[in-house]
């Protein structure tokens, strides 16, 4: 999901593709920074809605 919602997300602001490898620096950073964490991502987009159903994220 990261690595798709950091795609879209610059595709929607009109930034040039620059690559898989920017990509997954950028996932890679997120992990690093937020690992602990991630398992309380939660998002509103309907396309992963059903990954987001019945999680404990406490």
């Amino acid at each position: 999901m990261l690595w798709e919602d950091f795609e879209a997300t610059l595709a929607r602001a009109g930034e040039k593709y620059q690559g898989e490898a920017v990509a997954v620096h950028f996932v890679e950073q997120q992990i690093k920074q937020h690992g602990a964490m991630l398992h309380r991502f939660n998002t509103t987009n309907e396309k992963f809605k059903h990954l987001m159903t019945g999680r404990n994220v406490e």
